[in-house]
């Protein structure tokens, strides 16, 4: 469900049309770069921006994750799916994941952002996606995939 929001989201699209200055920029730099001969220099230059430009955008792929998250469970529920998929899932892949301190490492993957996104959905589950009638649970379907 979380993947299929990213689509039904046009998140692909979105961050396509944002990073459209970049992609022109980048074009720029490589003719440039042929025009002056390029070298080790120019290349650690371009590696330095580009984790620049991702550490700019950062805030905005993690909103791309929780709006993804929330979706997909909305679509995992109408599924007949337990809505706290999404969340037992990310705590596993929170207990699977070195935690890191170094401030590069600040990822959606990473066990801090994954405790933020899990609270965020513990608080969506209990406050919009409480037990509904009109969707049915498939427990032993459920249970079977959780293991």
């Amino acid at each position: 469900g979380h993947e299929i929001a990213h689509v039904t989201l046009n998140h692909g699209s979105t961050e396509f049309e944002n990073r459209k200055p970049k992609f022109a920029a980048d074009d720029a730099f490589a003719e440039l770069e042929e025009e002056l001969g390029g070298g080790e220099v120019e290349t650690e230059l371009d590696g330095f921006c580009d984790e620049m430009y991702e550490r700019a955008i950062g805030g905005r792929k993690a909103e791309y994750e929780e709006k993804a998250d929330h979706r997909g469970m909305i679509y995992a529920r109408r599924a007949g799916y337990s809505a706290n998929g999404m969340i037992s899932l990310l705590k596993r892949l929170k207990s699977r994941v070195p935690v890191s301190r170094e401030p590069t490492d600040a990822s959606h993957w990473l066990p801090v952002s994954m405790q933020k996104r899990i609270t965020k959905l513990e608080n969506i589950t209990a406050t919009k996606l409480k037990p509904n009638k009109h969707y049915l649970t498939f427990q032993s379907r459920y249970k079977a995939q959780r293991k």
